[in-house]
């Protein structure tokens, strides 16, 4: 039975060429998935805080379905 590292190779033979092989493509995987993670957060703590600081309502109409409109006290549904 092949080892995976085998099987992998044998798939994405020249892609595997072109990054110098597994650890490359690992490390460039590990990267990009930990950057990924990063912008989900401070996209969420941003969507948070515009809606926090600035009071624009964003963020509270996804959840309520209603907009806070600056200057008058009425909601629009």
């Amino acid at each position: 039975m092949a080892a995976a590292g085998d099987q992998a190779e044998q798939c994405l033979g020249m892609a595997l060429h072109d990054f110098q092989g597994l650890a490359a493509v690992r490390m460039i995987h590990h990267v990009l998935a930990w950057g990924f993670i990063l912008f989900i957060v401070v996209h969420i703590y941003m969507a948070f805080w515009y809606d926090a600081v600035l009071k624009e309502g964003t963020l509270s109409s996804m959840v309520t379905g209603n907009i806070f409109q600056k200057g008058e006290h009425r909601f629009e549904g």
